[in-house]
């Protein structure tokens, strides 16, 4: 019997094994390639997936609560939720002072986290309910496959341009350099050593968390943090629009599927109507209420495509018991076996549009012009990204950047990090537009608007912009999904206030350890704009997710037909009203900037850049995720000729500005085809080569000087190469980038006197002069070397040398002050 016993386990084993081979096989591949890409650099890689893979898994308790309507259950968003959460009440409880920030904080606060999820899910067994997603095996397998595999491939990009060097990315790596040394947040600012920093931090915070949770080093993690990004980026928007498209065209098939049934019942009708006359009429009464429904389903599926008028009032997602059992008909098998790849499609389509493609000034500029001529400047990546005010040069320069861009030049600022957080956002709102109805105080405390509120605070320290923008989107889809589903005026508009009002209350309460600290003297009002887009220009950029959202919203008019408006919204599907409400916000992002901007320091030639840039980019993402459920929603539209058409060619356009990244990666790497170009994901290689003579002191100073003590070195303009020692180090100096500094802190004069203060130590001859200067901003080490030469010709080395001690002196010299 035992014999026989291990027998049937061994079969039972090996029959497991084969069923799943495909997949096993997929399993061991992927690690493999990981290895054979990134070489040395694949054990952080690794590591960082497996801790997301990790705590996205231990999250999912919390998660399935909120995603309940979701096929997955939001798997690919628990992750995002285990980061965002987890991360929050580390910096909540460093920021009051309770912890100190370090790796074991880190790590304990993530294992409290998950121990609190654990002890969720006992709850949730006792009381009979399941939050896993255990019969979607699949589907969560090629999840995961498609972000390893996007998170792997934008890893291996970076490998070939690995430098944290040029535009902003000294900022960037210097505000990790300085949490990783640093044990209280907000930390000191390494640029202005005489104060913490006063900027939004949040997103450089969230890599050192990930970071420190790993074990791993920031000259690696600067890349993967912005991988990641990129990797759930074209993830979380293809698990969102899959699941709103699946939605979609599921109703579609029931209706489909009630209407073919509903002509049939019909004809039944017809030919017992002879029965009548024999006086049979109160038998085949049903038969006139099925008429009924009949001649209702036809008006839905030609009209509106939903259910039911009482259904829809009733928040019910579902026709009733006989159509569903209709749909199991031949028919309505064949039908969905057609329809249920076309979410799968929906969601690709929108991951590319998020995370792949660029603009159609790309086309255009790129592909179509050179056809027909020769343009007398060739095409280089940045622009289509500035283009209105760079071509032709005007003094309304502007930024219209988006994601793919970004992954690309290799900035780790707030606005990339946030990514992946807005998606969660987003994702949260359509899980609960898809709860239904609620009824009386029900309407307080929605756990998924919550946990959106939660967010919003998150966004005030990570990237304001977001916060403005995403409650006024929040805003808009509680109002339309509170009216049609309440069908009453005053009930939709008192809950949408009240909802407004706590996700307000909450996001601010949430973001008060920041703002408490925090000087938000960088903006300096809202003014009209003076200067505007040129049509063309304006067109170029947008016209092709202009005119298919027109289209699209043009198209639901259509279907509902004239309506009062609380019907109209009863009769309107839950994701073309999702969707919809996102169209319009995008559309709004992206007129604002030709109305009013954001005023700042750069208002001489730059007045609305900032705006534009950081309206504009969300319109990008909104855009996005809407087109991929849009474009496919026409190409399945049989019925109507011209909207098919539409869709073919809006894919057509969509599916080449994905072009773009594939030029911009050859362009900006030399092409990632040749595997020996592969230099590796060290973000700091550059100090060999763009500082040779100062490589082995700054690298020294990483190793050996613990803390935060104070350096000096030659401050410099922003964007310069300039202040390379605090960046590379994360130690504060007096002062930093110029520009920077003065548009965080305004005060120009104080600045200026800084700066004359530098220039005198090392100038001066005057000893007193230069060490009360020193003891004043409490400098600690004096670096001497390629910049300071550069800026200071006739710099007094004697003077300085006989400060302190020289602890350092090959090549660059570093003397430490007595």
């Amino acid at each position: 019997m035992e014999q026989q016993a291990k027998n049937i386990h061994r079969n039972f084993g090996a029959g497991i094994i084969l069923k799943h081979k495909g997949k096993i096989a997929v399993g061991i591949l992927l690690p493999c390639m990981a290895v054979l890409l990134l070489r040395g650099d694949s054990r952080a890689f690794l590591l960082w997936w497996l801790a997301i893979l990790v705590m996205g898994c231990t999250f999912m308790p919390i998660t399935g609560m909120l995603f309940s309507g979701f096929r997955d259950k939001g798997w690919m968003f628990s992750k995002v939720l285990a980061v965002a959460l987890s991360g929050y009440i580390t910096w909540l409880l460093v920021t009051l002072g309770i912890l100190k920030f370090t790796t074991v904080t880190c790590v304990g606060v993530t294992l409290l986290c998950m121990g609190i999820n654990f002890c969720l899910t006992f709850w949730q067994k006792q009381k009979g309910s399941s939050v896993f997603p255990v019969s979607e095996g699949n589907l969560i397998f090629w999840e995961e496959v498609l972000l390893f595999v996007v998170f792997l491939l934008w890893t291996y990009e970076a490998g070939f341009r690995p430098q944290a060097f040029g535009q902003e990315k000294f900022m960037d790596f210097g505000f990790m350099a300085a949490m990783m040394r640093s044990a209280k947040l907000p930390f000191t600012d390494i640029w202005y050593s005489q104060s913490h920093v006063n900027y939004y931090y949040g997103g450089q915070y969230y890599a050192v968390f990930l970071t420190k949770i790993t074990g791993t080093q920031i000259a690696v993690t600067y890349h993967l943090m912005r991988t990641l990004v990129a990797g759930m980026a074209f993830v979380l928007p293809f698990s969102l629009v899959r699941q709103a498209a699946e939605d979609y065209f599921e109703k579609k098939f029931q209706l489909t599927a009630a209407r073919h049934e509903g002509a049939k019942a019909n004809r039944i009708n017809i030919a017992n109507e002879p029965n009548k006359a024999n006086g049979s009429n109160k038998a085949n009464e049903p038969n006139k209420a099925n008429d009924s429904n009949v001649a209702e389903e036809s008006n839905k599926v030609n009209g509106s495509d939903e259910v039911n008028g009482s259904n829809e009032i009733n928040g019910s997602n579902e026709i009733n018991k006989t159509n569903e059992a209709n749909s199991l008909s031949a028919g309505g098998r064949w039908a969905r076996g057609r329809w249920k790849r076309l979410p799968v499609w929906a969601g690709l389509l929108s991951g590319m549009a998020v995370s792949i493609a660029g603009n159609m000034h790309y086309v255009i500029y790129a592909i179509i012009l050179p056809l027909f001529r020769t343009p007398e400047n060739e095409y280089w990546f940045p622009n289509s990204t500035r283009y209105i005010g760079h071509d032709p040069l005007t003094n309304d320069q502007t930024i219209h950047e988006f994601p793919s861009y970004s992954y690309i030049q290799g900035d780790l600022h707030a606005h990339v990090v946030n990514v992946f957080f807005v998606m969660a956002v987003l994702g949260l709102l359509y899980a609960w537009m898809k709860r239904g109805k609620y009824k009386g105080k029900e309407i307080f405390l929605q756990a998924p608007l919550l946990v959106c509120g939660i967010f919003l605070g998150i966004f005030q320290w990570s990237n304001a912009w977001d916060f403005a923008i995403y409650y006024v989107v929040i805003c808009g889809v509680c109002f339309f999904s509170n009216l049609a589903r309440l069908q009453n005026w005053k009930e939709g508009i008192t809950a949408s206030v009240v909802q407004w009002v706590e996700l307000l209350a909450l996001s601010l309460l949430v973001a008060l350890p920041f703002t408490l600290k925090f000087d938000s003297g960088m903006a300096q009002g809202i003014c009209f704009t003076k200067n505007h887009s040129a049509f063309y220009q304006f067109c170029i950029l947008w016209a092709l997710p202009i005119l298919v959202v027109i289209f699209y919203l043009v198209k639901i008019c259509l279907e509902n037909g004239k309506r009062a408006p609380l019907r109209w919204l009863g009769h309107t599907l839950t994701t073309d009203i999702y969707i919809a409400v996102l169209c319009l916000c995008a559309l709004g992002l992206i007129m604002m900037p030709e109305i009013v901007y954001l005023k700042d320091i750069y208002e001489k030639t730059a007045a609305r850049s900032n705006t534009m840039f950081k309206l504009t980019y969300q319109a990008f993402i909104l855009f996005g995720i809407s087109m991929g459920f849009v474009l496919i929603r026409f190409l399945a539209d049989k019925a109507c000729l011209w909207i098919r058409a539409i869709g073919i060619l809006g894919s057509v356009c969509l599916l080449m500005t994905c072009g773009y990244t594939a030029t911009a990666v050859k362009q900006w790497t030399g092409g990632i085809w040749n595997h020996g170009n592969y230099q590796g994901l060290d973000a700091t290689t550059f100090l060999e080569t763009e500082y040779p003579g100062d490589a082995k002191a700054i690298r020294w100073m990483q190793s050996e000087v613990e803390g935060n003590p104070v350096i000096l070195e030659a401050p410099g303009d922003s964007y310069s190469n300039y202040c390379r020692v605090s960046a590379m180090t994360g130690l504060p100096t007096v002062q930093g980038w110029y520009v920077h500094e003065w548009l965080w802190r305004g005060n120009t004069l104080a600045l200026n006197w800084q700066k004359q203060m530098i220039d005198a130590v090392y100038t001066s001859v005057d000893e007193a002069q230069v060490r009360g200067v020193l003891e004043k901003y409490q400098v600690s080490y004096i670096f001497i070397g390629q910049m300071e030469w550069e800026r200071y010709p006739n710099l007094n080395l004697e003077l300085l040398r006989g400060l302190g001690e020289v602890v350092f002196d090959d090549g660059a010299m570093v003397v430490r002050v007595d």
